[in-house]
Order: structure tokens, then C-alpha cells, then sequence
């Protein structure tokens, strides 16, 4: 996985950003909002499946997402969030589609070259205000994925606990980082950034 990001992120090979990827992005960025997984975890087995189940040719016929949502995740043993999932997932499609896919491709990969920090962090707070059931950590978990990021680091509980652990000169709250302005590492004064780059 590791060697994956570096390849995407940093060496810029393999980004594919089309309308499967973003939907598969979208559905991982929901399914893994607020829990923990690892190889063997049902979601990252669900998200491996070879075909993907949910692509643009299957759901740009469909009437009714949210409900083919709910049904392929229930017949995929998912129980959390299992009613609000399908609704965010059926509702950001309908953003992509108002908005136009192409309009919305080109909108994100002006950070497939050289975009600053500050252009990176511009576009993943459009996609934390556009995306519903997203925030500041998966709207940059989903540029991350896509291969886009260099700079936005999508911080959660996990990294604001190891840093408090390690030693971090000023104690982080996790809950805290559902405050855009604490997330960004903007503090009164501004004594301390958290930003990278």
C-alpha cells in the first residue's frame, strides 16, 4: 500500500480519474468514514472485488441508486451506517450528474501536475462542502486516493492519538478535528501550523 501511494502520489504513475474511479472512491470514502479496517476487514475485501460492483455503466441506468445501494450492501454483510450510505452515496451521484462528470474530472485534476498546497486544500474543501457524508478527512482521503494529493494529509484519530503518544508538543483532541479551522491547523494567533509542505 505504501509503495502504491508513492507511486500515485509523489511519482505521479497510474492515476486513473474517470467516473469508476470516482465512484469507487466515493463508496470507500462512506464505507470506511469513523471505523477502522485493515487487509482482512469486510470493507477492504469489498473493495478489492474484481469486477467492482458499482461502475458508471451500472448505475448511470439506474432510477433508483439509493435503493441498489442498500441492497448491495446488505447483500454484502455491511451493517453500519447501512441506511445512511446508500443516501449519500445516491446523493452525491446526483451532484456529479447536476454538475456535469466531465466539469467535475476537470475541477479536480488541475492538481494532476504541479498545484500548490494552497490549490490542494481549495479543492479538497469544495469536495467536503459539495460531498454529503463527507468532512475534511475524507474529502482529502478521496483526492489521496484518486492519486491527486501531495500535500493534504487526511488526519484522523488514529494519527492525532499516535502524536499525542509520541510526544507532540501541544495535546490534539480528536474531537476537535471536526472543526475545519483545528483540522487545518490554523490555531489564535497562529502559533502553531499543522500543515505540510
Amino acid at each position: 500500500m505504501v509503495e502504491s501511494r508513492i507511486e500515485r502520489n509523489i511519482y505521479r504513475k497510474n492515476i486513473l480519474v474517470n467516473e469508476d474511479s470516482i465512484l469507487k472512491c466515493t463508496l470507500m470514502c462512506l464505507l470506511t468514514s469513523q471505523q477502522r479496517t485493515d487487509p482482512n476487514h469486510l470493507i477492504s475485501k469489498f473493495l478489492i472485488q474484481k469486477p467492482f460492483p458499482v461502475d458508471y455503466s451500472v448505475i448511470s441506468k439506474l432510477e433508483a441508486v439509493e435503493d441498489y445501494m442498500f441492497g448491495l450492501l446488505h447483500q454484502n454483510s455491511f451493517s453500519k451506517n447501512i441506511l445512511k450510505i446508500p443516501e449519500y452515496f445516491a446523493s452525491n451521484i446526483r451532484f456529479l450528474e447536476k454538475i456535469g462528470w466531465d466539469t467535475f474530472i476537470k475541477s479536480i485534476n488541475i492538481l494532476d501536475g504541479q498545484a500548490s498546497k494552497e490549490i490542494e486544500r481549495d479543492v479538497a474543501d469544495t469536495i467536503d462542502k459539495s460531498f454529503k457524508g463527507f468532512g475534511s478527512k475524507q474529502a482529502r482521503n478521496f483526492l489521496q486516493s484518486l492519486g491527486l494529493t501531495r500535500f493534504e494529509i487526511p488526519l484522523d484519530t488514529l494519527i492525532n492519538n499516535w502524536l499525542n503518544d509520541f510526544g507532540f508538543p501541544v495535546t490534539l483532541s480528536a474531537t476537535a478535528l471536526q472543526e475545519k479551522r483545528y483540522f487545518k491547523g490554523i490555531f489564535p494567533n497562529g502559533e502553531i501550523q499543522l500543515t505540510t509542505g
